[in-house]
C-alpha cells in the first residue's frame, strides 16, 4: 500500500477505530470458546465494543491459530486492517538457544545474529510478526531474576549483541522470513534497586548515559521497529510516563521513528506508582509521554477517545501514533497478504530442522564456561566408569523460563546425550535429589500443589534417591553432578537474595566428596551463582546456563572434549 493510500485509510477511521489500533489484547479475547463479556473483558473492565477494533494480539503463535484469528477478525472488520501478532520470542521459538546470558558468554555477535535469523524463520512460519526481544538491559545485580534475559553487565558487549539480535530478527523483513524486533526494556530496568523485580531505579545522568543507554541506542541504530517501555521508575518518574526518556532522548536525540509500546499493563500501573490518579489520567500521561500502544490494559481503550474529544490531547498526535502502526503492518506486507503465506505445512518444515538444531548446538557449545579444571580432569576419559548424578542429570527442563512457546519434549537431556557416546556398562544415572526442597518458595513463585507434587520427591523417595546416588558414585571412577536452579527461580518475578546452589544439592555433593571421588560440577542456571561454599568440593566447574534444546549434547561435547569450552563470563560471579 502506498503512503498516500495509508493516509487515506487513516482518514477514513472513526476516533474509536483509531484508538483501537493502539490497543493490544491477549489471545484470550479472541478465543471463540469463551464468553468474552463475562471472561477477560469483565476482568479487565474493557468496553466489549473495542475488542473487534484492536490492532494487535499478544502471545498467540502457531500457523493454525493465527490464521484462524486473523480470518475471523477480518471477516468482521469494516476496514480490513489486519492484526499484528506479537509474542515473547526471547531466545528461540521451537528451537531454543541458550539464554541470552549464555549468548553473551560466546562474545560472538555474528553467531548470535545467525541464531536470531533462525528464530525469525520459525516465528515467521508460525504466524508471528513481532518479537518482544531483544532485552538489552545492563544487569549488574545477580539477585535480579531477569538476569537471564540480558547478555551481561558491559555496555559495549550488550550494544554489539543488541545490534546483532535486531539485525537477525529483521533480516528480509517484509519478504520471506524476517519479523520485527521490539527492544526492551527502555530504560535502565536492569538497575532495579536491590535486584528486586519492578523496583525503582535511582541513578545519576552520567551513569545512565555512559553505562545503561548505549545498548538501546545500538538497537535503534540497527533499525529496531519497536521499543518497549520498562516497568520501573527512574529518579521518581515511571518510564511509561517520562517525556524526557521517550520523547527527548528516544525520539528527538536518537531519531527513533518506530512504535513505542508499554510493557504488560504498565500504563495502568502508573496508578500503582502513585503517578496517575485514575485510568483516564494514566492514559493521558502515557500517551503524552510518547507511548503508542497500550499492552493489555483498558486505559487507552476506555479513555483515549474522550481525552481527545475534550481537547486534552490534539487528534494529530493520535493520527501520528496510528500511522506508525499502519506503516509497520504495511512494511510487513500484511495488507497484501494478512497471513504472510503461513500454513501448517510451511510451519512444520521451518521448525526444529536439523540445520536449526545444529546451530543451537553450536551456540550452546560456545556458551559453555569452564570455571575450574583442577589437574586437567577435563576433557574426561571415556574409558572411565561415570556416574551422572543430580536433579538435572536426565531433566528436560533445560530451556529456562522465557522459552514459553517451546516443546520441552524436544529437549535433549544430559543423560540422553551421554548415552549416545558412553556404553551402558560405563554410565550410571541417578537424580539423587530434588532441584529444590523449598516447597514454600515454589508456592510463592505460583506453582500449584499438584504441579509441586509431580516434580518434588517425597521424603521417602528423596532418601532412596540419595542413597542410590551414593551407591553409584561409590562404584564409579568419576562423578558428573548436574546441579542448578529451578526454572521459576530465574526469570520475571524470580528475584532472590540467596543465589547459592540449593542446600539439598550441596549436601549430596559434599556426601559424594567424602567418598574421595572426583566431581565435575555442571551448573544449569539463569544468573551468576555464588559458588564459594562448594568450589573446594569439586574438581571442575562448567557453567552451562539454561542451554536450550540441544543443551544435553553441548554439555556432553564439552565434558568429553569434542568441543573446547570457549565461553567467557559476561557478568560477574559474586565471591
Amino acid at each position: 500500500m502506498s503512503p498516500t493510500d495509508l493516509k487515506k485509510l487513516l482518514s477514513s477511521l472513526t476516533l474509536t477505530e483509531k484508538v483501537g489500533q493502539l490497543v493490544q489484547l491477549s489471545g484470550d479475547f479472541f478465543d471463540t470458546k469463551q464468553n468474552i463479556v463475562t471472561g477477560p473483558v469483565q476482568k479487565m473492565g474493557l468496553n466489549p465494543e473495542m475488542v473487534p477494533l484492536v490492532g494487535s494480539v499478544l502471545n498467540v503463535v502457531g500457523a493454525e491459530k493465527t490464521r484462524k484469528i486473523q480470518q475471523t477478525y477480518l471477516e468482521n472488520s469494516s476496514h480490513k486492517i489486519p492484526l499484528l501478532f506479537m509474542a515473547d520470542i526471547v531466545y528461540g521459538l521451537k528451537t531454543v538457544y541458550p539464554i541470552p546470558l549464555g549468548m553473551g558468554a560466546t562474545w560472538d555477535p555474528n553467531l548470535i545474529k545467525k541464531a536470531y535469523q533462525n528464530t525469525a524463520s520459525e516465528a515467521y512460519a508460525s504466524g508471528a510478526h513481532v518479537s518482544f526481544a531483544p532485552m538489552v538491559d545492563i544487569v549488574r545485580d545477580a539477585r535480579w531474576g531477569r538476569s537471564l534475559e540480558s547478555t551481561g553487565e558491559d555496555p559495549v558487549l550488550n550494544a554489539r549483541m543488541a545490534a546483532a539480535m535486531v539485525e537477525g530478527f529483521q533480516h528480509n523483513l517484509g519478504k520471506d522470513s524476517g519479523i520485527a524486533a521490539c527492544v526492551k526494556h527502555f530504560a535502565a530496568y536492569g538497575a532495579a534497586e536491590s535486584g528486586r523485580e519492578y523496583n525503582s531505579v535511582d541513578m545519576s545522568e552520567m551513569k545512565l548515559f555512559q553505562d545503561y543507554l548505549p545498548p538501546y541506542k545500538a538497537a535503534v541504530d540497527a533499525g529496531t521497529e519497536m521499543v518497549m517501555t520498562s516497568f520501573n521508575t527512574i529518579n521518581g518518574v515511571p518510564v511509561t510516563a517520562s517525556p524526557y526518556l521517550l520523547h527527548n532522548i528516544l525520539r528527538e536525540a536518537w531519531g527513533f521513528e518506530g512504535i513505542i509500546i508499554s510493557d504488560y499493563a504498565a500504563v495502568n500501573e502508573l496508578i500503582a506508582h502513585g503517578y496517575s490518579s485514575n485510568q483516564s489520567e494514566a492514559a493521558k500521561d502515557a500517551f503524552v509521554a510518547g507511548v503508542d500502544i497500550d499492552m493489555q490494559s483498558s486505559d487507552y481503550a476506555n479513555n483515549l477517545d474522550s481525552i481527545i474529544t475534550n481537547g486534552q490531547v490534539d487528534e494529530s498526535k493520535l493520527n501520528a501514533a496510528v500511522l506508525k502502526v499502519l506503516q509497520l503492518k504495511n512494511k510487513l506486507g500484511l495488507f497484501e497478504d494478512p497471513y504472510r503465506g503461513v500454513d501448517k505445512q510451511v510451519e512444520s518444515n521451518a521448525i526444529l530442522s536439523s540445520e536449526k538444531r545444529d546451530l543451537a548446538r553450536e551456540v550452546s557449545n560456545k556458551a559453555m564456561v569452564l570455571l575450574k579444571n583442577e589437574n586437567n580432569i577435563l576433557p574426561l576419559d571415556t574409558n572411565k566408569k561415570i556416574a551422572l548424578i543430580g536433579p538435572y542429570a536426565d531433566e528436560k527442563e533445560l530451556l529456562g523460563l522465557w522459552a514459553v512457546h517451546a516443546d520441552r519434549n524436544e529437549t535433549v537431556t544430559i543423560a540422553e546425550a551421554f548415552r549416545e557416546v558412553i556404553p551402558a556398562n560405563r554410565l550410571l544415572v541417578r537424580k539423587g535429589t530434588n532441584i529444590t526442597d523449598d516447597v514454600g518458595m515454589l508456592r510463592g513463585l505460583g506453582l500449584s500443589d499438584d504441579v509441586i507434587s509431580e516434580t518434588i520427591l517425597t521424603k521417602k523417595q528423596a532418601k532412596t534417591e540419595f542413597d542410590s546416588a551414593i551407591e553409584i558414585a561409590n562404584k564409579s571412577d568419576v562423578v558428573i553432578f548436574a546441579a542448578g536452579e529451578h526454572t521459576f527461580e530465574s526469570g520475571e518475578g524470580g528475584s532472590k537474595t540467596n543465589i547459592t546452589l540449593p542446600e539439598n544439592q550441596k549436601k549430596l555433593i559434599k556426601a559424594i566428596r567424602k567418598l574421595g571421588k572426583k566431581i565435575i560440577l555442571v551448573t544449569i542456571n539463569g544468573r551468576p551463582l555464588v559458588l564459594t561454599d562448594i568450589i573446594d568440593d569439586v574438581d571442575a566447574v562448567i557453567v552451562a546456563w539454561f542451554p536450550g534444546t540441544e543443551g544435553g549434547h553441548a554439555i556432553a561435547d564439552t565434558v568429553l572434549g569434542k568441543t573446547n569450552p570457549s565461553g567467557r563470563l559476561s557478568m560477574t560471579f559474586p565471591y
